[in-house]
């Protein structure tokens, strides 16, 4: 879903939709199980597509969890790697864990906002 959607539209359509799409607070009764097994089907589905990349499946969590009533923060960040070059990468955090992206030291990464 997420690589679809960053082929078809601009970046800033994408943040407007998900912006809409995902509560400010979780819904009441929500379960807090949830969430991290989004993130757990949102890895499991990448991993099953070649060439996936962690925003595409940022986009698609963020989209996931908004839909079942848990805001959700799009993060993007970026880093210099050890040869000097920049370098970029995408997570999603929920209910202050994160969901997806998370495979990486976070920290590293300075985020910038969108």
């Amino acid at each position: 879903m997420g690589r679809v959607l960053l082929y078809l539209l601009p970046f800033t359509t994408i943040r407007r939709l998900l912006d809409r799409i995902s509560p400010r607070t979780a819904r009441p009764g929500a379960d807090p199980l949830r969430p991290p097994r989004i993130g757990w089907a949102v890895e499991a589905a990448g991993a099953s597509v070649p060439g996936t990349r962690c925003l595409p499946k940022a986009i698609a969590a963020t989209a996931l969890l908004g839909l079942h009533g848990y805001p959700a923060q799009l993060r993007i960040g970026v880093a210099k790697n050890p040869a000097g070059k920049l370098e970029g990468h995408s997570w999603v955090e929920c209910q202050g864990q994160v969901v997806t992206g998370g495979f990486d030291r976070l920290d590293r990464y300075a985020p910038f906002s969108i």
